[in-house]
């Protein structure tokens, strides 16, 4: 499945919308959407990315949309363990923290009207059907393996942020339109066709997963809208306020928390001090939450969940003729979700 990309020339014409200097119009990447930075004539930065219809629907986007404009109305009454927080130098897992206030961190980036007030355009493009739209651009940096700055404070703003954004879901109640719940998207839905029929092994833990999480009991205090990516490539570290801000909510979707929690920390599975890191995002997070008893059975189950969704988004992105490379990624997703992997890592 090959998505639609807006060019730059389309992307210079569209940023006039949102007041864009065409001329500072800069492209950064084609992954699932196409993404370019601007400047705006009166000296603000945007982020403009546009979506192929196929991937994510108009009204999807406005959903993601509503739920960043209620995060940002919600940020000053956030709890990032600051002195009204329950949880504060709870330290269940050991770790010290120096705790700021609320008020010097933007949870989220958020989303830009045009000229006009529209959030969210429908965009013909030469290429075919997107929707665009224009984030705010957050100053900063993208955390790279190696950085000097993933130090054990780096891991715990980590996993306050993450909380953040939790506490936020648990008062939205969303407009007019509702983004999917998690077994509602595209990938889950059409898992077994996405599968190869020969790939019984694949198809055997996708049915019991699925069996495992439906089964768990859904309330307003452990479910609700997530972001469903949350890693270093999807938030922006600024050294200077010393905080995260969390970027891309372009999987939202309604989601057990703990789910959210578990994509999050998976990122870090393969790495030495995985142990380490995993404590201290938890630490971060249980700042201003708490886990249940089964927190680890549960997030060892959404692991799995996340390792089969990874091997289903890459059937769907290579399609049925991959290529070489894509066909060496998809036999080493495949071999992950055989050996059921988790949070422990089975070598191959």
């Amino acid at each position: 499945m090959n998505y639609w990309y807006a060019t730059l020339e389309e992307a210079k014409k569209t940023a006039l919308l949102w007041n864009g200097d065409p001329q500072t119009v800069e492209h950064l990447e084609n992954f699932s959407a196409a993404v370019f930075k601007f400047s705006t004539f009166s000296g603000e930065t945007g982020i403009l990315r546009f979506i192929d219809t196929s991937q994510r629907t108009y009204e999807q986007i406005l959903g993601e949309i509503d739920f960043l404009e209620f995060i940002k109305s919600e940020d000053q009454f956030l709890n990032i363990g600051n002195a009204n927080s329950t949880f504060k130098n709870k330290n269940v897992f050991g770790h010290k923290s120096n705790n700021k206030s609320s008020a010097e961190n933007l949870i989220a980036y958020y989303p830009i009207a045009t000229k006009d007030g529209t959030l969210a355009l429908k965009f013909q493009g030469v290429n075919g059907p997107m929707t665009c739209s224009v984030f705010k651009y957050i100053e900063g940096i993208e955390l790279r393996e190696g950085s000097p700055y993933l130090t054990d404070e780096l891991y715990l703003k980590w996993g306050r942020n993450l909380a953040a954004i939790h506490q936020a879901s648990r008062n939205y109640q969303p407009k007019n339109i509702r983004r999917w719940q998690w077994d509602e998207e595209h990938l889950i839905k059409n898992a077994l066709t996405l599968i190869p029929s020969e790939d019984t092994k694949s198809r055997d833990q996708f049915l019991e997963i699925m069996r495992r999480c439906q089964a768990l009991e859904k309330n307003d205090s452990n479910f609700g809208m997530i972001h469903a990516d949350h890693a270093p490539q999807n938030f922006i570290f600024n050294p200077v306020t010393d905080e995260i801000t969390a970027i891309d909510f372009g999987n939202c979707c309604y989601h057990w928390y703990l789910a959210d929690l578990a994509i999050s920390l998976s990122v870090n599975r393969r790495k030495e001090n995985k142990e380490k890191i995993k404590s201290l995002i938890l630490s971060g997070y249980c700042e201003t939450e708490s886990l249940p008893g089964n927190y680890e059975e549960l997030l060892d189950l959404f692991i799995k969940l996340r390792v089969l969704y990874v091997y289903l988004d890459r059937l769907f992105r290579f399609g049925p003729i991959p290529t070489a490379d894509e066909r060496k990624l998809l036999l080493t997703l495949k071999e992950r979700v055989h050996s059921n992997e988790g949070w422990e890592i089975i070598s191959q």
